[in-house]
């Protein structure tokens, strides 16, 4: 299996998704264990603040769930992602698929998912009022 380099998908992920104004400060955060919970917290409430929402599309309530998102996302189950998460058992884990998506969709705390490329994510919100809003984010390559 292939090593993949956290901090290059991390700057990939913050390069891609995060909005200029946020880029510096989610970078310290996110490469430090002692200030990712930062991250988790702003992650949980203002999602819509540091994340480029014009490159998130809301997955729709009639198509929310697992497979329908799996599905969207082109992902196997045996791909690994990225996980960004108030889940602390796998929270900065690199990890396949199928082992993490069950897990962490639709508990209430917001988790990001992504590709190892970081140009592909899976945003799910904090849970507050009715279920959680959830959205996938591609960074479109032109050839």
């Amino acid at each position: 299996m292939l090593m993949h380099d956290k901090e290059k998908i991390i700057s990939a992920f913050i390069h891609n998704f995060v909005v200029k104004d946020a880029k510096e400060r989610s970078s310290i955060e996110l490469s430090n264990p002692k200030k990712r919970g930062k991250f988790m917290n702003r992650l949980n409430h203002n999602w819509d603040s540091i994340l480029k929402m014009q490159l998130l599309t809301k997955i729709d309530k009639s198509t929310d769930n697992q497979d329908a998102i799996q599905k969207k996302l082109k992902l196997k189950d045996d791909e690994l992602v990225y996980v960004i998460s108030n889940y602390g058992e796998v929270d900065d884990r690199i990890i396949a698929f199928k082992d993490v998506f069950p897990f962490i969709y639709s508990r209430g705390l917001g988790t990001i998912l992504m590709n190892t490329n970081g140009d592909e994510i899976y945003l799910e919100t904090e849970q507050e009022n009715g279920p959680a809003d959830r959205f996938i984010g591609e960074i479109k390559t032109e050839n």
